[in-house]
């Protein structure tokens, strides 16, 4: 549930008519995971606690006289459990304005390939949990996706079934030498049935080989990372079939490389349970300079029970099998970055939402 706590701001004020609604809402999650690796690296089984995407946020908005709004929000990450520290404003914090054309944000931001797979794959979009996620740099898809701290926004309001997407990332770090912009956009229809869409993201002047996870902060003039991706799917009668297709390509001091990857997501849902399998693959390094046995596959398995309208509790089993050249991993990380290792993680949470 959110907590509108305009009130107690307005009473500390002089001129309480001149205040905004502000909502706190989000999320507490966390699970109780166990890890068998295995492979050249170092082989355990190990149990832990691990945090699955808690965060905390604070939104705002002012409405105008003309029909358009400031919307402001302060997103910050927790960690319920493992050693990460957490600092204010570590996720989505923004302004920006809104209207009936949609809305546009500046700030710290999740760019257009970040946020594609809410449109058109949303069995995607909807994981149940981080034991069994499979999309950020160094994971199976959505390689090149990013929360980008200085990133200008562009979502549109629906036109019919159609919508748009697009964002400017890394502004201001033009040094003369290089301007490392990343540029993304996204296309997508939706009719509450049937789900399609296209997304294309382009770091410009970024350095990286090829490899399961890219460097995108080492920036050369003409080097270039790239990324493209296909989707879509249907909802019917509680279930959810989303496929997606996605090529990431590099250009590397002259040396072109790209890599492609794949899904198939299915969902189910009746009543409080909710369950989702899903299938993906990772082909080799193919180009001016391939890379053989370095793809993977990651197969997932979860489902929840919904205890109440905020509260639920999930359990999730999820098997990444990397080829010897390529190290892949999920996003509480495992395995632990070594080529060829494999991984079974199991893991039963608890997750409230307010």
């Amino acid at each position: 549930m959110q907590k509108i706590i305009a009130g107690a701001l307005a009473a500390l004020c002089v001129a309480p008519a001149a205040m905004a609604d502000v909502t706190i809402t989000g999320s507490i999650r966390t699970g109780l995971e166990y890890v068998q690796q295995s492979g050249p690296g170092v082989s355990a089984n190990l149990t832990r606690v691990e945090d699955q995407g808690s965060r905390i946020a604070f939104v705002g908005e002012d409405k105008w006289d003309n029909g358009l709004s400031t919307i402001w929000q302060v997103q910050n990450k927790l960690h319920i459990g493992g050693t990460a520290g957490d600092t204010w404003g570590n996720r989505n914090t923004f302004i920006g304005v809104k209207g009936g054309f949609g809305n546009v944000t500046f700030g710290r931001n999740e760019d257009a390939l970040y946020t594609a797979s809410g449109y058109y794959v949303p069995e995607l979009d909807g994981t149940y949990n981080y034991s069994e996620d499979a999309w950020g740099n160094g994971e199976l898809l959505f390689r090149l996706e990013e929360r980008n701290a200085n990133i200008a926004s562009f979502e549109s309001s629906k036109f019919g079934n159609f919508g748009v997407n697009a964002s400017v990332g890394n502004l201001g770090l033009n040094n003369g030498a290089t301007n490392p912009l990343q540029y993304a956009g996204t296309a997508y229809y939706d009719d509450g049935m049937f789900t399609a869409g296209a997304t294309y993201k382009r770091d410009k002047d970024t350095s990286s080989l090829l490899s399961s996870t890219l460097s995108t902060t080492t920036y050369k003039a003409g080097d270039y990372l790239e990324d493209y991706a296909v989707g879509g799917g249907a909802t019917w009668n509680g279930f959810t079939v989303n496929a997606l297709w996605e090529r990431v390509a590099s250009s590397f001091g002259g040396s072109n490389t790209h890599q492609d990857d794949a899904a198939i997501l299915l969902g189910y849902k009746t009543g409080p349970w909710s369950f989702h399998a899903s299938y993906l693959y990772m082909a080799d390094v193919k180009g001016d300079t391939p890379i053989s046995a370095s793809g993977a596959k990651q197969f997932n398995l979860a489902g929840y029970y919904k205890l109440s309208k905020a509260t639920r509790v999930f359990a999730s089993y999820t098997r990444l099998d990397n080829d010897a050249n390529a190290s892949f991993e999920q996003s509480t990380g495992v395995p632990n970055g070594t080529a060829g290792d494999k991984a079974n993680i199991f893991s039963l949470g608890l997750r409230t939402n307010f």
